[in-house]
């Protein structure tokens, strides 16, 4: 009944560095100071130990910034973020948005605003469900790269097109690449909880290797769609998670038909939450005899249910417990055969 963000167990440092200075707040005051203002957060954050920042703004042509430099190497922001990384702080920075796009991926036009431009950083445009087609496709107000100097951005895309809580507390329907960028943020934060040996430089790596490219824009990288869509599911097990879940199962069991209503098979499906194979499946009498042991060889996927055939013909009726295991958990059912 309430709305939960993507990491809400992170720990969160907020700061404003935007500056509203007439009395119509709908009216905003943009200057190139404002820059300044970023650059002392991040050493304010960075001084905290906070290891991934989110930047929902941007410094284009309002500021007197053109196209040629977007280089990463002039506007002051843009200079300040690619040093980040090195200095133990991963951004990720909203790519910017426009009036309408229609561009060639491949080519791009350069829309994006400082930070998105800097090295080393992760710039995310903003992609949307096409209900009409049944696909996520790209949307059409997210800025495009290359960087003036050629360089691939934005490096990936995620949601467009949001509900989020105002300043009042009202969950409202709004968009932009502001929003796409936070969401990336809290995928990455979940990833380094899962993997806290991984450096940030690593994180970033994954993130990029691990998207998914558009339908419509297949080919990655490309400089509107990047990489290629966030997967968080596929980020954080690109590698055997680090840190297992204390809550919650990692596998899921269900059973039919039962009563066997004198079937030979006995249904089983399963779904792992984690990257599994080879599941054994045991079947126990009540008084904890095992009675059958088969060993399924192969991959499961991940969060999906994938169905075993049981062959239960040579068991008397009667009440039985199946276990499933695999090498990161185990779940128990239990199925009753009758004979007609």
């Amino acid at each position: 009944g309430s709305l939960v963000g993507i990491a809400p167990g992170a720990e969160y440092y907020l700061a404003k560095t935007e500056k509203i200075s007439r009395s119509d707040t709908t009216s905003q005051w943009e200057n190139r100071i404002e820059e300044d203002f970023l650059v002392s957060a991040l050493e304010w954050a960075s001084r905290k130990g906070v290891q991934i920042i989110n930047i929902s703004l941007g410094y284009g042509g309002d500021v007197g910034y053109t196209k040629g430099m977007m280089d990463g190497k002039t506007a002051i922001s843009s200079i300040a973020m690619s040093k980040a990384l090195d200095r133990g702080v991963l951004p990720v920075i909203s790519v910017g948005n426009v009036s309408s796009r229609a561009v060639d991926p491949n080519v791009g036009d350069t829309t994006l605003n400082a930070p998105a431009d800097a090295f080393n950083v992760i710039s995310v445009g903003g992609v949307i469900y096409d209900s009409v087609r049944k696909r996520v496709v790209l949307s059409s107000s997210s800025a495009c790269g290359p960087s003036a100097d050629g360089r691939v951005k934005p490096e990936v895309v995620a949601p467009f097109e949001v509900i989020a809580a105002d300043e009042g507390g009202r969950l409202v329907y709004t968009s932009g690449t502001s929003y796409s960028a936070p969401i990336t943020a809290g995928v990455l934060a979940l990833a380094l909880e899962a993997h806290p040996s991984w450096s940030l430089s690593k994180l970033r790596d994954k993130l990029l290797e691990t998207a998914k490219p558009l339908e419509d824009i297949p080919f990655k990288p490309n400089f509107c769609s990047g990489y290629g869509l966030v997967d968080a599911q596929a980020l954080a097990f690109s590698e055997p998670l680090e840190v297992i879940p204390k809550k919650g199962k990692l596998l899921f069991l269900r059973i039919y038909p039962n009563p066997t209503s004198g079937s030979r098979f006995v249904n089983l499906k399963i779904k792992s939450m984690y990257p599994s194979k080879d599941p054994v499946i045991r079947v126990y009498t009540p008084f904890g005899v095992l009675v059958k042991e088969v060993q399924i060889k192969g991959e499961m996927n991940i969060g999906e249910w994938e169905e075993y055939k049981l062959d239960v013909g040579d068991l008397k009726e009667g009440l039985y417990f199946v276990v499933i295991m695999t090498e990161n958990g185990k779940a128990v059912g239990k199925f009753v055969i009758t004979r007609p």
